[in-house]
């Protein structure tokens, strides 16, 4: 970061680099950065005042005032940026918009895997916030606790998410014990507002293993204000393949924060409009290249939506190349579901071939011209004679299946793409 100049090097808030050899030293550094290197020391006496306002700030998510001896130096100014935050100069969260809404995940207890599943929970959806139970096990530091729980439950409650608390080191009985303490607490601490309280059907309390880890609303960092201005053209194949025959858009920077940075390196990701590929299912090179592209180029995987590959090139680039010849850019190969089934196929030595209703269905396709324009004739015109061919028994009703992940019908499993794509 320091190749960022002035930009990095501007004043910000970080985690003190000695003394805090405990559960607030851990999260507080995850929570606003350390800057310098944790150094080996003995506990640091800090305020009881700070100490208690710095455990506040680091449950509720506010900011990191004035608790000098945590961080490393005090000050009242929200605005001024956090250790953690700099480390985003010039990038924008973004995240894929689908159903089911990920719950925020309320972490009790203080071991090494409540933290991380906390922390990893807020990184890749948001809302993770790790309690450790020992600042709940003392007596002074409950209200400051409980206060943070609240603004928690308010604000994913103004975000329109349910919250789902569990522990990896805590059996849940001990958990629903202690959060039970907690609502009493906040009872006590505003008996005149009802609107604070915090009642059963607010929360459930589950085993870290039921958490839903969905494929959408992930968060990703993205170069901010990156906008394409070239194009690329494909050619498809019988299968449905589509191949690049024109390289694809220059991965280059515009930021100008980001640019003149040498060392810097960035992942590209390059979909196609109305082409899904199966997210997260690994694929060889060679079935994402087209066909005589050098595999060694670049290293290139499924990603989320598409096909991902790193912005730099890992062959001989020549001294004073342009910035177009010192950057990846691979000719892509984006299978077909056929083709992609056939090559996850072959990862365990096994083939694929077309049924006998999917090689008519595809002479079929082939005479009409393309499996949309088949699809769209038979849920249209030709829908209702081909119900007539369907012998009606009473179990005829198809049964749909959970997510959105298909139906099975007179005894067949139909899956929806959406279904091709969940693991397991």
């Amino acid at each position: 970061m320091d190749e960022f100049g002035d930009v990095a090097t501007a004043l910000t808030v970080g985690v003190a680099s000695t003394g805090l050899n405990n559960c607030l030293g851990v999260a507080a550094a995850a929570a606003w950065g350390q800057r310098d290197r944790p150094l080996e020391s003995d506990d640091v006496a800090i305020d009881e005042q700070i100490r208690r306002r710095a455990i506040y700030a680091v449950l509720s998510g506010a900011p990191p005032n004035d608790i000098r001896g945590v961080t490393n130096f005090g000050s009242e100014d929200s605005r001024l940026p956090t250790d953690f935050s700099r480390t985003a100069i010039g990038l924008d969260t973004s995240y894929e918009i689908g159903p089911d809404q990920p719950p925020a995940v309320m972490v009790w207890g203080s071991s090494a895997t409540d933290f991380a599943l906390a922390t990893t929970w807020d990184r890749t959806y948001g809302e993770g916030v790790w309690v450790p139970d020992e600042w709940w096990s003392e007596t002074p530091m409950r209200e400051r606790v409980a206060l943070a729980v609240e603004r928690v439950f308010r604000r994913n409650a103004d975000l329109g998410r349910q919250i789902r608390i569990t522990s990896t080191s805590l059996d849940l009985e001990e958990v629903s014990r202690q959060i039970d303490e907690v609502m009493a607490q906040i009872a006590g601490s505003y008996p005149d507002r009802p609107e604070t309280q915090i009642a059963r059907a607010d929360f459930e309390i589950v085993s870290p293993d039921s958490l839903p880890f969905s494929r959408y609303h992930k968060q990703r960092y993205t170069v901010r204000d990156q906008y394409a201005t070239q194009w690329s053209a494909t050619v498809g194949d019988d299968n449905g393949s589509l191949t690049m025959e024109t390289l694809p858009p220059v991965p280059a920077i515009d930021d100008p924060e980001l640019r003149n940075v040498r060392s810097l390196s960035w992942q590209v990701e390059l979909t196609l409009v109305d082409h899904e590929i199966p997210g997260t299912r690994p694929l060889p090179n060679r079935d994402l290249l087209r066909a005589g592209e050098p595999p060694y180029r670049a290293h290139i995987r499924s990603s989320n939506d598409g096909i991902a590959f790193e912005s730099r090139r890992f062959d001989l680039i020549s001294a004073g190349a342009s910035v177009e010849w010192q950057l990846a850019r691979p000719m892509l190969r984006f299978p077909s579901l056929f083709d992609w089934a056939g090559a996850r196929a072959q990862l365990r030595g096994l083939t694929t071939s077309l049924s006998t209703p999917g090689a008519h269905a595809e002479l079929l396709a082939g005479l009409i011209g393309s499996r949309d324009h088949l699809a769209d004739l038979f849920a249209g015109p030709l829908a209702d004679g081909l119900h007539a061919f369907v012998t009606a028994t009473r179990r005829s009703d198809p049964t749909v299946l959970p997510g959105d992940q298909g139906w099975i019908a007179h005894g067949e499993a139909f899956l929806t793409f959406h279904g091709c794509r969940l693991p397991g």
